[in-house]
């Protein structure tokens, strides 16, 4: 609606002068005007009075809009704002107001004096009016009602386009300093409200200590930290009456605390300046006292805050406007005191110097960093003090990966680190190994210094250092780092060299080697106070672990050799390439070597199982074991020996042993099954845990050599029932499938002939539907199968006479071989798992459509003998003559007949198959069929109709050819296309007549006498139309009715 009416506007250019003599009233006024009439409208005092009412004699009847335009001529005419709704509806005599209201207009008459002119009492009735509507609202400062808060911006609205609106916001001012109205901010605009007189004697003052005013409202705020200062300094603002309370607990190794010491009256002052005297002398770590007592907050401040908080607290349940504005006052009170302080005189007190007189929160930060500086002079803020690298989140182990210099590019949010990297590239330290020998006055290298003094220390004691140790050595002084990401980089650098292979990482069960990444998670768990870095610790490789990765790399073949690690890899990527058990090696040895040193090697063996497994013994790890097969690695001989027995044949030898030796028969009946070279044990492998594991820990190998044997036994006595030889379990499963498949009966059907072998058949059939022998009782299926396979087999090579004996006691017929076999071929295979109740019907189905086609046969055999056809259409297409035209007669029962007979398949019912036999056998219109010259005359007669006397035989022999090459060659049908003959034949008559009939009609036309000529067209005109129609076509004649 606004887009149409500015469109209007602008299409015919209406000006606003126009606009304003047609319809003077302002739009926040109209606006105003449907709210309040709404709200707070009455009998006396209503939207439809107010504009077209007549002009009533008091004092608000004459502010109607009727008025306004009757006393304000167009020429100089303004719109009617908001002030005039206040005349009009604002009577405190209205009984429907409210108490809001009514409020509202009594602090209008109680202030209306003092308002300097007319312009500012306008601008106060506005105020009101919002204030009130607001009160009825809710105090909503969302969507629509937003337009009703007593706000600048409102009231500013309310007066567009007015003489008074430049002034509103000085009138306002003005109305705020006379205290007829508070202000207090919303955002980027102000809101107004009255200030309600509350009974204060009967409100008990609210209870906010002093100590509670300076840690609430952050009174410190204008001398605030940034940077490494707000990361090093750890804030508290106390007062002489709990500053030793708030000094008990704190006790940090990297940082310093720093104390803001505030004064409510002159002699709370003095008091603090005792306090702070003895809390230098007794507080143990680094302190710095910023006394600000000289500016206190003065008795009757804090009497005017208290007063303000307690008008708020009475105000929260009325009048949240209201309670906003003390609030807000209350707030007023101690930013003043917060602006005196930045100005006043303030005494730094540190441990062991004179107190220092300053003024500014700039001359304090300035001093602050002087402190820091003396009592951490080689921290990171040494190197830079970009705040940033101070940030104690939003870092991973990735920024101790970028100090170390292993990602090659500093990510783009970590920018400022470059920071930190140029320093120490400027002091030619990024890229030297021996930066600290080099550059010893450098703080870095300083730092580099004192960890490696403790990490020697360590190692010496016992090849371990706590990561705890090293980071303790950082926050102290001289260093003091910080948990930051800064420090995060630092340590990064400084640490870099220990992720190495001859290092690793110990977290108190595990040791795992020192990578660059577990150093740097090592990194950032301790800077970030993670619980686990308590337990971890950097290991040094002892001597005996050194051998031990050396020669067991040569043994396995493995080109990284730097750490225990690095040799469990390559030993379980050695043993999965060969495929063979290591532990096979032992039976091995005992069996084929006899060397010297093979009760050392079968040691060997059983440790080198226990290394690269997952299963240790209690309290070992890796290094333990590493160092136990070193001490074996000392014999003389013991390399070479290694490195020529450790081979995948000898492997395999070894587990070729050890199958031997836990079934000896299992070769036996591998042979028997033609299952050759060892083919046992890739059947074994295929039974073991996918994860490798096996190939150093026997675990399930017992059994599931055990499983093997069986697998081989169960093969084995199924092949006595299989047509084909099996030697695999799939092969066997695939066979019993087959085997019983070919029975074409349900298990059902047959049970009652085999009882004694029905649990052997029921299990042929899971495996039958499962196509394995998965979840099956193996050793149960072998004893069915030994004590049951003849029974089986003497079955299957006689289910033909079981199929027919109860197909006989099914049907309750004697059946002969003809109807029993008959049956039987069309019954389908794998029926053993067919329901019976489908298998019964399919056998009446295959016996009933039996017996239908011995009275087919003899319909079919009864037609032959009648016409010497196979069926009604071959005799169609032999005699080209659609048979169904010489059964005129007879039509219906020969279509059914014929139908019957052309089909190649006879699903009919008996009733119908004898009652066509009954039709050929009685029917006189077959005896035509062997009269070839009965049939082409009545055929003629069938096709011709009137126009046959101008058709010969040979006529209807070319109609014939004509008809397949339009009808098309489906003969047999021609009958049912009466229309498309009709068609041919037409055509083809008119044709013979005029080329072989007309001129002979001629002649007999001229042989007649006129009268006898006339009266034969007469009678041609009767009784035909179309000669009539000629006629009068050709003498240009006119019917008339």
């Amino acid at each position: 609606m606004v887009r149409m009416v500015t469109k209007t506007i602008t299409k015919y250019e209406i000006k606003e002068e126009e606009l304003k003599a047609l319809l003077p009233l302002h739009p926040y006024a109209a606006y105003m005007l449907k709210i309040i009439s709404a709200a707070i409208s009455s009998n006396q005092r209503t939207m439809f009075q107010f504009l077209s009412g007549e002009i009533g004699q008091d004092k608000q009847g004459r502010h109607n809009f009727r008025w306004y335009i009757e006393n304000h001529s167009i020429d100089h005419r303004c719109y009617l704002t908001s002030d005039y709704i206040w005349d009009y509806f604002f009577n405190i005599n209205n009984p429907d107001l409210d108490e809001g209201t009514k409020s509202a207009i009594i602090h209008y008459d109680s202030f209306e004096n003092q308002c300097g002119d007319e312009g500012e009492k306008r601008v106060l009735k506005v105020a009101l009016l919002l204030v009130a509507m607001q009160k009825v609202g809710g105090g909503t400062t969302r969507g629509i009602a937003n337009l009703l808060r007593p706000t600048l911006s409102n009231i500013s609205a309310a007066f567009e386009g007015s003489d008074i609106h430049d002034k509103v916001r000085i009138t306002m001012d003005q109305l705020v300093g006379k205290r007829i109205l508070g202000s207090m901010p919303e955002g980027n605009d102000i809101l107004y409200v009255t200030q309600s007189h509350i009974p204060l004697d009967s409100q008990p003052p609210v209870d906010f200590p002093f100590e509670k005013i300076i840690t609430d409202y952050e009174v410190h705020r204008h001398f605030a930290l940034s940077g490494y200062a707000k990361a090093r300094f750890t804030i508290t603002c106390a007062t002489h009456v709990d500053i030793k309370k708030k000094l008990q607990d704190f006790k940090l190794l990297n940082k310093i605390h720093l104390v803001f010491m505030f004064a409510k009256s002159e002699e709370d002052s003095l008091k603090n300046h005792d306090i702070i005297i003895k809390q230098l002398q007794e507080y143990e770590s680094d302190i710095v006292i910023s006394d600000m007592s000289s500016q206190s907050l003065g008795e009757q401040s804090f009497n005017n805050f208290i007063d303000f908080k307690t008008r708020a607290k009475y105000f929260s349940k009325i009048d949240l406007n209201q309670m906003k504005y003390y609030e807000n006052q209350a707030r007023g009170v101690i930013d003043e005191w917060i602006q005196k302080l930045d100005i006043t005189t303030i005494y730094l007190y540190t441990k062991n110097e004179s107190s220092i007189q300053l003024q500014g929160n700039a001359n304090f930060r300035v001093r602050i960093k002087e402190v820091n500086a003396k009592l951490y002079p080689e921290g990171l803020e040494t190197l830079t003090d970009m705040d940033k690298l101070f940030d104690e989140r939003g870092f991973s182990y990735k920024v101790p990966l970028m100090g170390m210099g292993k990602l090659i590019n500093i990510a783009a949010n970590f920018n400022y680190l470059t920071a930190i990297r140029n320093k120490i590239m400027e002091a030619n330290l990024w890229h030297s190994h021996n930066y600290a020998q080099s550059n010893p006055a450098h703080q870095v290298s300083k730092m580099k210094i004192a960890i490696e003094e403790l990490i020697n220390g360590g190692f010496e004691k016992s090849n371990s250092i706590m990561i705890t140790d090293i980071w303790r050595t950082m926050q102290a002084k001289p260093f003091g780092l910080m948990n930051c990401v800064g420090s995060a980089f630092l340590m990064g650098f400084l640490l870099k060299e220990y992720a190495d292979s001859k290092f690793y990482k110990h977290d108190g069960l595990n040791t795992v080697p020192l990578s660059h990444d577990a150093l740097a998670d090592m990194i950032v768990s301790i800077i970030k106070d993670s619980p686990k870095a308590k337990d971890l610790r950097i290991v040094r490789m002892t001597p005996g672990q050194e051998i031990f990765c050396n020669i067991t790399a040569d043994v396995f073949k493995i080109g990284a050799r730097n750490s225990i690690q690095d040799i469990v890899h390559g030993m379980k990527d050695y043993l999965s390439k060969v495929n063979f058990p290591l532990w096979a090696l032992r039976k091995y040895i005992e069996k084929r070597d006899t060397s010297e040193l093979r009760d050392t090697m079968a040691n060997i063996v059983d440790l080198l199982c226990e290394f690269v497994s997952s299963e240790k013994h209690e309290g070992r790890d890796n290094t333990k074991i590493a160092e136990d097969i070193a001490r074996f690695y000392q014999r003389p001989g013991i390399k070479e020996y290694l490195v020529n027995i450790v081979t995948a044949d000898n492997m395999k030898l070894g587990m070729d042993i050890y199958i031997e030796q836990q079934r000896p028969d299992i070769k036996v009946i591998a042979n028997k099954l033609d299952i050759g070279n060892m083919g046992y044990i890739k059947d074994l492998k295929k039974k073991l845990s996918p994860d490798a594991s096996w190939l150093w820990n026997k675990g399930e190998i017992d059994r599931k050599i055990d499983e093997v044997f069986q697998d081989y036994k169960l093969i084995d006595v199924i092949n006595r029932i299989l047509t084909v030889r099996a030697s695999t379990l799939e092969d066997a499963a695939h066979g019993i499938k087959d085997k019983i498949g070919v029975i074409k009966m349900p298990f059902e059907f047959f049970k009652g002939n085999c009882s004694d072998i029905n649990p052997l058949f029921l299990s042929l059939i899971d495996i039958h539907n499962q196509g394995n022998f998965k979840n099956m009782d193996k050793n149960a299926f072998i004893t069915e199968i030994e004590q049951n396979a003849d029974a089986f087999n003497a079955f299957f090579d006689n289910q033909y006479q079981i199929f027919k004996d109860n197909l006989e006691v099914f049907l309750k017929e004697t059946l002969s071989d003809d109807q029993c076999s008959h049956v039987y071929k069309n019954m389908e295979s794998h029926s053993i798992v067919v329901p019976i109740d489908q298998y019964n019907q399919t056998l009446k189905e295959h016996y009933l459509q039996y017996q239908k086609s011995e009275k087919f046969n003899l319909l079919v055999e009864k037609w032959k003998e009648l016409t010497g056809t196979d069926t009604p259409r071959k005799w169609s297409d032999n005699r080209r003559i659609p048979i169904l035209c010489l059964f005129k007669n007879e039509l219906k029962e020969a279509t059914i007949v014929f139908s019957i007979i052309n089909k190649s398949a006879n699903p009919t019912r008996k009733e119908q198959i004898e009652s066509a036999i009954r039709f050929l056998e009685n029917s006189q219109n077959i005896q035509t069929l062997s009269d070839i010259s009965k049939c082409n005359e009545i055929f003629k007669e069938f096709i011709s109709g009137e126009y046959k006397i101008l058709f010969t035989e040979t006529d209807i022999d070319d109609l014939k050819g004509t008809f397949q090459d339009k009808l098309g060659a489906n003969i047999y049908e021609w009958y049912n296309l009466p229309e498309k003959i009709d068609a041919i034949v037409k055509d083809r008559a008119y044709k013979k007549y005029r080329e072989s009939y007309s001129k002979e009609i001629f002649q007999k036309i001229d042989a007649l006498p006129p009268d006898k000529a006339k009266d034969y067209l007469k009678e041609l005109v009767k009784n035909d139309p179309l000669v009539g129609i000629s006629i009068m076509k050709r003498t240009k004649g006119k019917a008339t009715p």
